[in-house]
C-alpha cells in the first residue's frame, strides 16, 4: 500500500511540473502586457520572459530603456556612444539599435567629441584649416548651411580661397602675383579692395579695360597712347599729355 501511495505522488508531482512548465509560454501567449503600460512591440517581442523579469519577478519591472539596457541586465550604451543624456528611445527604436535618429537637444559635449570622423562624420579633408570650434560655424540641422569665422583661420587666404574649398580669383580678376591679403583687407566681403601698383611699370590697359577694372572713360580723349603714357599709378588725375599720339 505504502509502495502504491508513493508511486501515485510521483505521478502527482510529475504531473504537476508539466503543468508548471508550460504555464509561462501559455501565459505569454494569453496575458496582455499592454495592460502594463509597456506594450511589447520589435525586438521586445521576441525575447523570453526572464530576460526582464528575473527569478519570476513580474511587479516592479523598469519600463524606461536604460532600466534595463544598462550593460548589466542586457546591452547598454558602448564605450564609444555619443555622449548625451537622452533617454535611448530618443534616437533608437524597439525594432533595432543600428537604425536611429538623433537629437542634439540633449548633447552635453561639443561637436567635435562626437564629429571625429570615428562616432560621428567629422572634418572633411578639404575643410577650410581652422582652429574654430564646429559650432562656430555650423548649425545642428545641415553642415552645407555655415557661417563663417575668419578669427580662426590659420593658414592663408589662398589656402581655401582657391577655387575649390572657397571661392577665388574670378577669370577676370587682375592679374597679380600678390596674396589676397594684398589688396583685400575684409573678411567680409571682396568688394573694397585696395591695390599696390609697386610692381607695375607698364601694360596698365591689361586690367584698366573697363571690364577687370575702370577703363577710358566715354568722354576721355581720342588717343592711340598707352595710359602709362600719361598717367601715374597712385591716380589717374592730374595727368601729362603728349601730343605725339594724337
Amino acid at each position: 500500500m505504502r509502495r502504491l501511495i508513493l508511486s501515485l505522488l510521483a505521478i502527482l508531482v510529475t504531473a504537476g511540473l508539466a503543468v508548471g512548465l508550460s504555464a509561462p509560454a501559455s501565459a505569454k501567449e494569453k496575458f496582455d502586457h499592454f495592460a502594463t503600460g509597456f506594450p511589447l512591440t520589435g525586438a521586445h517581442a521576441e525575447v523570453a520572459c526572464d530576460s526582464c523579469h528575473k527569478g519570476g519577478i513580474f511587479t516592479g519591472a523598469p519600463k524606461r530603456c536604460a532600466g534595463c539596457h544598462n550593460n548589466v541586465t542586457t546591452i547598454g550604451k558602448p564605450g564609444n556612444h555619443v555622449v548625451t543624456q537622452a533617454e535611448c528611445e530618443t534616437c533608437h527604436t524597439t525594432r533595432e539599435w543600428t537604425i536611429s535618429r538623433f537629437d542634439h537637444s540633449g548633447v552635453t559635449e561639443s561637436c567635435a567629441s562626437c564629429h571625429d570622423g570615428v562616432r560621428a562624420i567629422g572634418k572633411s579633408f578639404n575643410h577650410p584649416k581652422s582652429n574654430n570650434q564646429c559650432e562656430s560655424c555650423h548649425n545642428t540641422s545641415n553642415f552645407a548651411d555655415a557661417t563663417f569665422d575668419h578669427s580662426g583661420v590659420s593658414g592663408n587666404c589662398f589656402s581655401c580661397h582657391n577655387g575649390t574649398k572657397a571661392s577665388g580669383k574670378s577669370p577676370n580678376h587682375i592679374t597679380s602675383n600678390n596674396v589676397c591679403e594684398d589688396c583685400h583687407k575684409s573678411t567680409k566681403t571682396w568688394d573694397g579692395a585696395s591695390f599696390n601698383h609697386a610692381g607695375i611699370s607698364s601694360n596698365c590697359i591689361s586690367c584698366h579695360n573697363g571690364t577687370k577694372a575702370s577703363g577710358k572713360s566715354a568722354n576721355h580723349l581720342a588717343t592711340n597712347n598707352v595710359c602709362e603714357d600719361c598717367h601715374k599709378t597712385n591716380a589717374w588725375t592730374p595727368a601729362t599729355f603728349n601730343h605725339r599720339g594724337i
